[in-house]
This record gives C-alpha cells, sequence and structure tokens, in this order.
C-alpha cells in the first residue's frame, strides 16, 4: 500500500512540477505587462544586439542583447542619417571626458552622422544619467528614437521616455529643417 502512495505522490509532484516550470516567473510577468503597455501606448518593442563599446571608445566583437523601445510616432522632418551612442561595458579605467568618439561620458558612438548641437547632446545626456544603470544604446534614425534599455522601471518610465524622444524630435526638427527647407516634411505621416 505504502508504494502505491508513494508513486502517486512522485507523479503528482512530476505534473505539478512541470506546470511550474513552464509558468513565467514574477519577472518575466512584469516584463511582459511593462511590453504591453508600451505597445498599447505606440512604442515598438523588440530585441536586438547592440554593439558593445571598449572604455577606449572601440567597438568589441562580442553583443548586448536587450530590449529596443521605438518611438515611431515622433516626427523626425529632416533627418535622413542616424546615430547610435552606446554605453561602454568596460569600466576598468576611467573615461577621459569627451572626445570625438564618446560625446558623452561614458558611453561612444557606434553610428554617428553629422555633427549634433550641445543642446540635443545636453538632452541626450539627461536621460543617460538618469537611468545610468539600465540605459544601454540611443538611436536616432530616419523614422524613429529608439533606447535600448533593460525594462528596470515601470509605466511612468515609458511615459518620461515618450515625453523625452519627442522633445528630443523637436530638437532634432529644429537643428535639421531650416526655415523655408520643406524637404522630406511629407515623409513621415
Amino acid at each position: 500500500m505504502q508504494v502505491w502512495m508513494v508513486v502517486t505522490l512522485m507523479a503528482a509532484l512530476m505534473v505539478v512540477g512541470s506546470i511550474m516550470w513552464i509558468m513565467p516567473s514574477k519577472h518575466d510577468r512584469r516584463i511582459a505587462k511593462l511590453r504591453q503597455q508600451a505597445i498599447v501606448s505606440g512604442i515598438k518593442v523588440k530585441l536586438m544586439k547592440y554593439p558593445v563599446i571598449n572604455v577606449s571608445g572601440r567597438v568589441e566583437e562580442n553583443c548586448h542583447e536587450g530590449a529596443s523601445y521605438s518611438f515611431v510616432d515622433v516626427p523626425l522632418k529632416g533627418v535622413k542619417t542616424g546615430w547610435m551612442l552606446i554605453r561602454s561595458d568596460d569600466q576598468s579605467e576611467p573615461l577621459d571626458g569627451v572626445n570625438e568618439n564618446k560625446p558623452i561620458d561614458g558611453w561612444g558612438w557606434y553610428i554617428k552622422q553629422d555633427e549634433l548641437q550641445e543642446e540635443i547632446i545636453a538632452h541626450i545626456m539627461q536621460l543617460t544619467s538618469k537611468y545610468s544603470e539600465s540605459l544601454f544604446a540611443v538611436s536616432i534614425m530616419a523614422r524613429s528614437i529608439s533606447i535600448g534599455w533593460s525594462e528596470a522601471g515601470n509605466q511612468q518610465d515609458l511615459d518620461d521616455f515618450k515625453v523625452w524622444a519627442a522633445t528630443l524630435a523637436d530638437l532634432m526638427n529644429k537643428h535639421f529643417v531650416k526655415e523655408g527647407d520643406h524637404q522630406g516634411l511629407d515623409e513621415i505621416d
């Protein structure tokens, strides 16, 4: 009789264990909820591989995997090129402030087309300093502004990111669209 009970208990534990194994964890449920909130608010979310920039500003061969949150509803009206800043993962040596490849301390250019105004760099620095632990990429392309983010935040952070992206788009438009220049204004609807 006891053997039958042990076998039944083991079978029940195997079924419960299998169900628990496939159930999402609390962390996975939080990330899924955050991504759903982002999608509902018009943010595109996808998983990406980002390059790693070392302390000297050189691109490493290994990649950093993370979520990309793209703000495609921000109207970039004269931007036809792109920029991508990547946070340096290698902090073994102190960075010597700003140089050509590191416009922001601890960050380096992966894609750099034209020079950005100090006002635009300062706006990017506001975000990189506020989210220094969770943000690892900022990308400005012709049709979107994206961030690489570890998803360590909440709905308020998503709202902050959207406001930040809209302000950045305004700054970019002010810089790249000159008065009377309407080239490219009808491209993004």
